[in-house]
């Protein structure tokens, strides 16, 4: 997620600071503040531009900056092409980056080899990238759960040893962990049918290598029980609507579905191509799901309940009516109303990652207003399925 974006969610500033002063005190041995905008005097400065995601010193290696140029400086859209990318070529080049940048912070300590390294923002994280060292440190951000951090070292330390980039291990301080620096370009910042092409092969290589292995099939019944049951313990509140789904369910409690280890963000930004390597990123939200929860979010890209409602509306209306445009299952529904059934499956799971993200920060003491939308869309979702069926 942008720094920009960030910025009006939380106390982006207050976090990063809290985030990376235990860090750099732990690599350096020695205490170090970090100052976010106001620099003392001494400090090593950090400027950021807040749409290109980036924080480096002022005497940065150009070469650090392939990454962003590759990342940012292509639009889809032709009018928007020339301009997009001269902005992002002007925002990494002297004297423009520093004319660019909208904040910076102050490291009261100077991080050695800074000239070669960039932090980058990040929802959950923050990450330092280090490209003539081929490595990229992965910070776990402060003011948040380590269930992120915890699940994605879980996942790069088991099924996702292949298809993620090669993981070097977590470091002495618990607070971060470290992999190989994989300069490769989003799946979603490629023209059309280079993307389709590596969206193909991330699906191939996801399938064969994470679900395939990790597969299990259960009855629905079985299935939805346990996602209740965790969506209820998140939110007591959700009790009455969520008995009002088992009812639903029930029709098709004996309908067999697949549950496999998935990565929980399968999304174009996610899948970086390299000429012929490929890799999967960012495997914070990665758990236990029906198999379908993958390759929905990628095939709709939702990834944004409830406000996707719609979305995941037309994407089941389009699954039911040209079934051939339904993502191919290793246990696939044999009826319409068994693919009803599991795109209920998907949005229940979807529900539930966002009652566990809401719950992650501490910075998001109140959650009744994401809590009222969030069993909002659950009833409005139920009352499309008894629609449908």
């Amino acid at each position: 997620m942008r720094v920009s974006l960030l910025l009006q969610r939380e106390p982006f500033g207050e976090l990063l600071a809290r985030t990376l002063a235990p860090y750099w005190s732990a690599e350096l041995g020695q205490p170090v503040d970090v100052r976010w905008a106001q620099p003392a005097s001494g400090d090593q400065i950090w400027q950021g531009n807040i749409y290109l995601n980036f924080f480096c010193v002022a005497a940065v290696n150009p070469s650090c900056f392939d990454i962003i140029v590759q990342e940012f400086g292509f639009a889809r859209s032709v009018w928007r092409r020339g301009l997009q990318s001269a902005y992002v070529r002007a925002a990494v080049t002297p004297p423009f980056r520093s004319l660019l940048s909208q904040v910076s912070f102050g490291v009261s300590v100077p991080v050695p080899d800074a000239e070669s390294k960039l932090v980058i923002g990040g929802n959950h994280r923050l990450r330092v990238i280090e490209p003539a060292r081929a490595r990229s440190t992965v910070i776990h951000k402060a003011g948040y759960s380590r269930l992120s951090f915890d699940r994605e070292v879980t996942a790069r330390r088991g099924l996702a040893t292949k298809l993620a980039p090669p993981f070097e291990g977590v470091d002495t301080s618990g607070l971060a962990f470290r992999e190989e620096y994989f300069a490769g370009t989003p799946a979603n910042r490629m023209p059309a049918a280079a993307e389709e092409k590596a969206r193909q092969a991330a699906v191939n290589r996801l399938v064969a290598e994470i679900h395939r292995p990790s597969m299990s099939v259960f009855s629905l019944d079985e299935h939805v029980a346990r996602v209740c049951a965790d969506l209820i313990a998140l939110c007591p509140e959700a009790t009455n609507i969520i008995g009002e789904w088992k009812s639903w369910f029930a029709e098709f409690a004996s309908v067999p579905i697949g549950v496999c280890f998935t990565h929980g963000d399968f999304q174009g930004a996610n899948i970086l191509v390299q000429d012929r390597r490929l890799h999967v990123i960012d495997w914070e939200t990665a758990s236990e799901r029906s198999q379908l929860y993958d390759l929905a979010t990628l095939d709709s890209q939702i990834r944004l309940a409830p406000v996707a409602l719609q979305a995941w509306e037309q994407t089941l209306a389009r699954w039911t009516s040209v079934p051939a445009s339904a993502p191919r299952l290793e246990v696939a529904p044999e009826s319409r109303g068994a693919w009803l059934a599991h795109g209920g499956v998907w949005w229940l799971e979807e529900i539930l990652l966002q009652f566990e993200e809401s719950r992650l920060a501490e910075h998001l003491s109140g959650h009744n207003t994401r809590d009222a939308m969030l069993l909002q869309s659950l009833g409005h979702a139920l009352d499309y399925l008894r629609r449908l069926k």
